[in-house]
C-alpha cells in the first residue's frame, strides 16, 4: 500500500515538469509579444538607429541636422550605418567643413572595415568646397583650417590602424601631386610608418622626400640620394639634398660641390639658383670645407645674395659648435674664493597699511601732496 501510495506522490510531482517539456513552443503573437515583431524592430530602428540617422543624413539643408546624422550613424556601428557614412560624398559636405570633420571622427573607430577605410582616404584628399573659403564661414573660424583638420584626422586613423593597405595608400599618396600629402606625411611620421614597408624606389615629390628624410629610417638614404643626383623636378631634389645632410650622410659633399661647380673636375655650375642654395646649405650643415666657397659663390649672385649672407652666418655658428668649452673654477681665477658677504638674519617687510577713502578730488590731491608726497 505505502508503494503504490509513493509512485502515485511521484507520478503527480513529475506530471507538471513532463507536460511543460512535451507542450509545444509558442508561435504566433504570443511569441512576438515579448520580443516585439519584426515590423515592431524595423520602427524601432529607423527611429533611433540607422534609419534615423538616414533621415538626418538628408536634411541636405540643414548643416546641424546632418552633423546630428553622422554622430548618430558613428554610434550605431552596424553595417548599415558604417555603409551610410562611407556613401557620403564630399560634394555635400563642402558647404560645411564641420561636418568633414564630424565624418573622419565618426569613421575613425571602423577603419578596419573596407567601407570606412576608403571613404577616410578619400577624406585625406578633399578639398575645400564653396564653403571652404576664408572668410566665408558663418561660425567666424577659419573654413579651411577646419578642412586641414578633417584631413589630418582621417590620415591618422589609417595610420594608428597598423593596415598595410592603409599605410601603402598613404605612402603613395605622398608621392602624387595634390591635396593630402602633407597629412598623409605627417600621420606616417606620428606612428614611426616607414615608407620601406612599402617597398617603393624613390620618391617622386617634395613631400615625399621630406618624409624619406625625416623618417630616419637609414635604409632610405640610398633612395634620397638617387634623387639628388638625377635630373628630375628642381624642388625633390632640393628637399633630398638637405634630407642627406641633415641625415650626416657625406655623399652628399661632392654632389654639392659639383652642383657649385666646386669640385676637382671644375664642372660648371648648376643654372638652377635654388638647387645651389640647397647645396651650399648641404656643404654648411656638413661643416664640409668647401662651405665657406659655397658661400662666396652665392654672394657673388645677386639673386642668391640673400641665401649667402644667411649661410654666412650659419656657418660661423656650425664653426662655434665645434670650438671647445674650457671650464674654470673659481680658485682657478681668484686666490681668495672665500664669501665676502655674511647674512645674520632675515626679516618679513613691513606690512602695507590700510587705505583712506577719499570723498572729493581736492582731498586726494591734498592727501597726496601732505601725507603720501608724491605730488
Amino acid at each position: 500500500m505505502r508503494l503504490r501510495s509513493y509512485c502515485l506522490t511521484l507520478a503527480l510531482v513529475l506530471l507538471p515538469a513532463t507536460a511543460l517539456a512535451q507542450s509545444p513552443p509558442r508561435q504566433g503573437k504570443e511569441q512576438s509579444s515579448a520580443f516585439g515583431t519584426e515590423e515592431e524592430s524595423r520602427a524601432l530602428r529607423k527611429r533611433f538607429g540607422a534609419g534615423m540617422a538616414e533621415r538626418l543624413l538628408r536634411q541636405n539643408d540643414d548643416d546641424d541636422e546632418r552633423l546630428r546624422g553622422i554622430a548618430r550613424a558613428s554610434a550605431d556601428g552596424s553595417p548599415e550605418a558604417i555603409g551610410l557614412l562611407s556613401g557620403l560624398q564630399d560634394v555635400s559636405l563642402r558647404s560645411d567643413p564641420r561636418a568633414m570633420i564630424e565624418l573622419a571622427r565618426a569613421l575613425a573607430p571602423y577603419v578596419d572595415q573596407e567601407s570606412a577605410r576608403v571613404r577616410l582616404l578619400a577624406l585625406v584628399g578633399a578639398a575645400a568646397g564653396a564653403g571652404g573659403k576664408r572668410g566665408d564661414d558663418p561660425t567666424g573660424d577659419d573654413p579651411v583650417a577646419k578642412v586641414e583638420l578633417a584631413r589630418n584626422t582621417a590620415a591618422l586613423a589609417i595610420a594608428s590602424s597598423g593596415d598595410s593597405k592603409g599605410v601603402d595608400d598613404l605612402i603613395k599618396l605622398t608621392r602624387q601631386s595634390g591635396i593630402g600629402q602633407l597629412a598623409a606625411a605627417n600621420a606616417l611620421l606620428v606612428y614611426g610608418v616607414s615608407p620601406f614597408s612599402a617597398k617603393l624606389e624613390s620618391p617622386t615629390s617634395p613631400t615625399s622626400a621630406w618624409l624619406y628624410a625625416e623618417s630616419g629610417d637609414l635604409r632610405l638614404l640610398e633612395s634620397l640620394l638617387t634623387v639628388a643626383s638625377s635630373p628630375g623636378d628642381s624642388a625633390t631634389r632640393q628637399v633630398a639634398l638637405r634630407g642627406l645632410a641633415q641625415a650626416g650622410d657625406q655623399r652628399a659633399t661632392e654632389l654639392a660641390k659639383r652642383l657649385l661647380g666646386l669640385d676637382d673636375k671644375k664642372s660648371p655650375a648648376d643654372p638652377d639658383s635654388k638647387l645651389r642654395v640647397a647645396a651650399a646649405e648641404a656643404l654648411t650643415l656638413l661643416d664640409a670645407p668647401a662651405r665657406y666657397g659655397a658661400v662666396a659663390s652665392l654672394l657673388r649672385d645677386n639673386v642668391t645674395l640673400a641665401d649667402g649672407v644667411r649661410f654666412a652666418a650659419l656657418a660661423a655658428i656650425m664653426a662655434a659648435k665645434k670650438k671647445p668649452l674650457t671650464e674654470f673654477k673659481l680658485t682657478d681665477l681668484v686666490t681668495d674664493a672665500s664669501l665676502k658677504v655674511q647674512y645674520t638674519s632675515f626679516e618679513a617687510p613691513a606690512g602695507r597699511k590700510a587705505g583712506v577713502k577719499v570723498k572729493t578730488v581736492e582731498e586726494l590731491v591734498a592727501k597726496l601732496k601732505t601725507e603720501a608726497k608724491v605730488l
